[in-house]
């Protein structure tokens, strides 16, 4: 009896502890023309949960993009390539390296409103597409 409590516990214990972890929430993306805008809804995520943010950016050539968060929702800690960008008040722009990019934040989204909590994303290249994903799993 002792030892089926205690494997019990221990079986509700890892899972407690490993789901979030394994909880991946596709954000979406999609491809940015040149001087256009994408906007990554915050609307799949749980309220009051912070979560850490993953954009895969990849474009053709080097180039630029505005970051900027919008409605009721919280970026903290934001970073492009490992350099800190804001995403607050009027956002910032980054610098976008031919290929592979990474923008990683915490995010965490307090509306219940669909599609109210969101990043924007602004291609400030005339002549550069790019392509972006984004997924969120909450942060322990």
């Amino acid at each position: 009896m002792k030892k089926s409590v205690l494997f019990s516990m221990l079986i509700i214990s890892n899972s407690v502890f490993a789901a979030p972890q394994d909880l991946n929430v596709p954000l979406g993306g999609g491809t940015i023309a040149p001087n256009g805008e994408l906007q990554i809804s915050f609307s799949p995520l749980k309220l009051n949960v912070l979560y850490n943010l993953t954009c895969n950016i990849n474009a053709a050539n080097a180039t630029a993009i505005h970051f900027k968060k919008v409605g009721f929702s919280m970026i903290l800690s934001s970073t492009l390539n490992g350099s800190s960008i804001s995403t607050e008040n009027n956002g910032s722009n980054g610098t976008i390296n031919k290929g592979d990019n990474v923008f990683l934040g915490k995010v965490e989204n307090y509306d219940s409103t669909a599609n109210n909590g969101y990043l924007d994303l602004l291609n400030l290249d005339n002549s550069v597409t790019e392509t972006v994903s984004c997924s969120a799993t909450p942060a322990l």
